[in-house]
């Protein structure tokens, strides 16, 4: 199985959620009734990067190119390395050239969803 890159930097932020979807309904009388569409919630990723260089952009790129429509394991940076397998939420992978520091690098935020 494929890994999420591990030579990129640390995200500069960082966000995990878990999502768990829910059947939501009415009765004829007015109660909302609710139950959950599974047992177990799963894991959102967002992960925010301000500084790659070009070199760390092509890995992340080449990478997306490779994996999305697949899945691919992933290290969670921020809590003592918990690994998920993941998908590629998104269809688009986005970089900005974010030219606001001395050494302008490519910005590009990048959201996972466990599968």
């Amino acid at each position: 199985m494929a890994a999420y890159p591990t030579t990129l930097p640390a995200p500069n932020g960082f966000i995990q959620r878990t999502v768990k979807k829910h059947y939501k309904g009415e009765s004829e009388a007015n109660y909302t009734m609710s139950r959950s569409k599974a047992t177990l919630g799963k894991k959102e990723f967002e992960l925010s990067y301000l500084k790659l260089t070009d070199a760390e952009m092509v890995i992340l790129d080449d990478h997306f190119d490779s994996d999305s429509g697949g899945s691919f394991s992933f290290t969670v940076p921020k809590t003592g390395g918990a690994t998920y397998t993941v998908i590629y939420i998104d269809e688009d992978l986005e970089f900005d050239w974010a030219s606001q520091f001395q050494d302008s690098r490519w910005k590009a935020t990048v959201n996972l969803r466990e599968v």
